[in-house]
């Protein structure tokens, strides 16, 4: 599966509705998810502790941007 990496916060403020990807991440475990609570995007991060995946959850974009999350 291709990830799609986060390069700018121009490339966040240029999606539009109907774009067929799901998130976006910098391939280490912080990621945004595109389009929740009806169009705004949720910063997420995975991460590892004791042998068991968590999600923490980060706020939303633009109220949280790329640089503080």
């Amino acid at each position: 599966m291709a990830h799609h990496l986060i390069p700018s916060n121009a490339t966040i403020k240029s999606i539009k509705a109907g774009d067929a990807r799901h998130r976006l991440t910098d391939g280490a475990g912080l990621y945004l998810r595109l389009f929740v609570k009806g169009g705004s995007h949720g910063w997420r991060f995975d991460y590892s502790l004791n042998g068991r995946r968590n999600t923490l959850s980060l706020g939303t974009y633009p109220d949280t941007s790329l640089s503080l999350a």
